[in-house]
C-alpha cells in the first residue's frame, strides 16, 4: 500500500510508465520473501548454540576410563577373573560392588543372578572398561585389562545388551557395526541363527530397510534378536548376555536359546537374565547380592 500511495503520483505526474505501477508493489512483496526467514534463524541460533553447548561438555569432560602410555597387546587366552571389585558410580554415592569376585575358565559359562539393582550390569560394563573400578582388578587371559587399550578389551568382546541401541540407518547399516565388511551371505547366515532371516525377507526393501531412531520401527524382540545377529557376526571369543531373550514369547526363546547353545560352545560366556531358559545355559549361578548399606 506504502508503494502505491509514493507510486500513483509519479506515474499521474509521467516520471514513470503505467507498465511499472503493477512491477513495483510485487518487487515489495518479494523483498520479504528474503527476509522471513531471518526470525526463524533467529531461534534456531539460540537452539543450536544450546545443543553446541551440551555437545562440548561432553567433548571437554575427562574420560571415565584412560588408556596406559604404554598399553600391553591384548590378551591372547580368554579366561576372566575378577577379584575384590569395588565400584560406586559417584565419589560420594552408595557402594555398587564391594569385594566381588568372579572366575570364568576359558570356555565357560556363568550366569550371575540377584535382584534387581544388585550390580549385575555393572559388572559386565566394567569388563567392558566402560568405568573404573575404585579397587580390585579384571583379568582376561591373565592380564589385567588396564594394561591394555580399551577398544583392544572390546574387541574381544560380543554384548546383547538389555537395551540395544540401533542408530538410524538400515538394518544393513545396524549390523554391519559388528564387521564392517561383512559379506551379505555373512549377513544372511548372522541373521539365520539369530531367527531374523524370516522377518526380514517380509520385509519389501530387505536389509535395506530403515529402522528408525533406535529402532522405532521395530518391536522390543525385533531389536534384541538384531543385536543377538550382531553378536553372533562379530564372532568374538567373550560374550556377555544382559537379558538377551526378556521381550522374546516363549516359542521365540526356546529357539534362539537351541542358537545360543550352540554359538557359546568353546566361547567364555557370563549370562545375565531372569528367565530360566536362558539361564540354563551356564554351568554354573554364581549369587551377586547388594553391598550392605544399601
Amino acid at each position: 500500500m506504502a508503494v502505491l500511495v509514493l507510486a500513483v503520483p509519479l506515474v499521474t505526474a509521467g516520471r514513470i510508465e503505467g507498465l511499472f505501477l503493477a512491477l513495483l508493489p510485487l518487487t515489495a512483496i518479494a523483498s520479504f520473501e528474503a527476509v522471513q526467514p531471518l526470525a526463524g534463524a533467529m531461534q534456531q541460533r539460540q537452539a543450536s548454540y544450546a545443543a553446541a553447548g551440551r555437545l562440548y561438555e561432553i567433548l571437554d569432560a575427562p574420560p571415565a576410563v584412560r588408556d596406559p602410555v604404554r598399553p600391553l597387546a591384548p590378551p591372547a587366552a580368554h579366561a576372566v577373573e575378577m577379584r575384590g571389585l569395588r565400584f560406586r558410580y559417584g565419589p560420594d554415592g552408595p557402594l555398587v560392588l564391594d569385594g566381588f569376585g568372579l572366575s570364568v575358565p576359558a570356555g565357560a559359562c556363568v550366569a550371575l543372578a540377584g535382584p534387581s539393582g544388585a550390580g549385575k550390569t555393572t559388572v559386565l560394563h566394567l569388563l567392558l572398561r566402560f568405568w573404573e573400578q575404585e579397587a580390585g582388578e579384571i583379568r582376561v587371559g591373565g592380564r589385567d585389562i588396564r594394561a591394555c587399550r580399551a577398544d583392544d578389551v572390546r574387541r574381544l568382546v560380543g554384548v546383547v545388551p538389555q537395551q540395544p541401541y540401533l542408530f538410524n540407518g538400515t538394518l544393513r547399516d545396524n549390523l554391519l557395526l559388528a564387521r564392517g565388511d561383512a559379506t551379505d551371505a555373512q549377513l544372511a547366515a548372522a541373521s539365520r541363527r539369530a531367527h531374523l532371516e524370516a522377518f526380514i525377507a517380509s520385509l519389501p526393501r530387505g536389509y535395506d530397510t530403515l529402522v528408525g531412531e533406535n529402532g522405532l520401527k521395530l518391536s522390543g524382540g525385533e531389536r534384541q534378536r538384531l543385536a543377538l545377529a550382531r553378536v553372533i557376526l562379530k564372532d568374538a571369543p567373550i560374550v556377555l548376555l544382559d537379558e538377551a531373550t526378556a521381550n522374546l514369547d516363549e516359542r521365540t526363546e526356546a529357539e534362539v536359546v537351541r542358537t545360543l547353545a550352540g554359538f557359546l560352545a568353546g566361547r567364555t560366556a557370563v549370562i545375565v537374565s531372569h528367565r530360566p531358559a536362558l539361564l540354563r545355559l551356564a554351568t554354573r549361578v554364581v549369587p551377586l547380592v547388594p553391598p550392605a548399606g544399601r
